[in-house]
């Protein structure tokens, strides 16, 4: 696995919003698979801390990109609309809550506005700090 990356893909957006997030951020991880599969990108990297840039071109509001640091202890980074990681209609609503609408990121989620919903390009680098 290579510990600086740069992936590109194509991620569907039903929520309006785009982020990177750890496998284990999502609690179903049948359903995280199946739908991150099929509507985003699943990321296999080296367990550890990752300086992380998510580009994503063309949306409702223009190019938007945003940087952070993510842990990801699984091993498995996250790349599309949060919404496909909860089947259970609550516990997504308490998500939003929690992290006000997405607007709050921290080590486990960074999340961008993408102003809609569509079919983005999603440019996502990666560089290993521990």
């Amino acid at each position: 696995m290579n510990d600086n990356q740069v992936v590109l893909c194509k991620c569907n957006v039903d929520a309006g919003l785009m982020s990177i997030a750890d496998f284990n951020f999502y609690p179903d991880k049948e359903c995280t698979q199946k739908k991150y599969s099929e509507n985003g990108k699943i990321i296999k990297v080296t367990p550890g801390k990752y300086k992380v840039h998510l580009f994503v071109k063309d949306c409702w509001d223009g190019n938007v990109d945003k940087a952070g640091i993510l842990d990801i202890p699984s091993g498995k980074i996250v790349v599309g609309d949060p919404c496909y990681g909860f089947d259970d209609h609550n516990l997504w609503i308490k998500m939003l809550h929690e992290y006000d609408h997405f607007k709050i990121n921290d080590e486990k989620i960074i999340s961008i506005n993408t102003g809609g919903d569509g079919c983005f390009k999603v440019k996502v680098m990666l560089g290993r700090i521990e």
